[in-house]
């Protein structure tokens, strides 16, 4: 029984918003600049969002960068077309993560990021400094 104040149409509207993010066209990820922490990327296209350490590459970043962009794209199309914040909430929740990021975490994302001569005490001690 859906809880009170549920709409049943919210459902479609969910499902087509999640069909059409995942229908739509991907750009390529591009760098767009730098920071002290690293590259900046972006879609083509688009404005820079993303700052990544200075290891990672595009193709380490593209799946986050999806995700998000995924998730912005279904939160604009809802608000063109007047649905309430229920119907970006449902579609979020049915849209599959491709990221490790947002799939399992950042604990698990930075213990999959091993840096080169790391040793595994070092790692655990950079995942305890960073996500303390």
């Amino acid at each position: 029984m859906p809880p009170p104040g549920w709409d049943p149409s919210w459902d479609d509207a969910a499902r087509a918003l999640v069909a059409e993010a995942l229908a739509a066209p991907v750009p390529p990820l591009e760098e767009a600049g730098w920071s002290g922490r690293g590259p900046y990327y972006r879609f083509a296209g688009e404005g820079p969002w993303y700052g990544g350490d200075a290891d990672d590459t595009a193709e380490a970043l593209r799946p986050f960068a999806l995700d998000v962009r995924r998730r912005s794209l279904v939160r604009e199309l809802a608000e063109r077309r007047g649905h309430p914040p229920e119907v970006v909430e449902l579609a979020w929740y049915l849209l599959p993560y491709g990221s490790v990021q947002l799939r399992e975490g950042w604990e698990a994302w930075a213990a999959r990021r091993v840096l080169p001569n790391e040793t595994p005490d070092r790692v655990e001690a950079r995942i305890r400094f960073n996500y303390a």
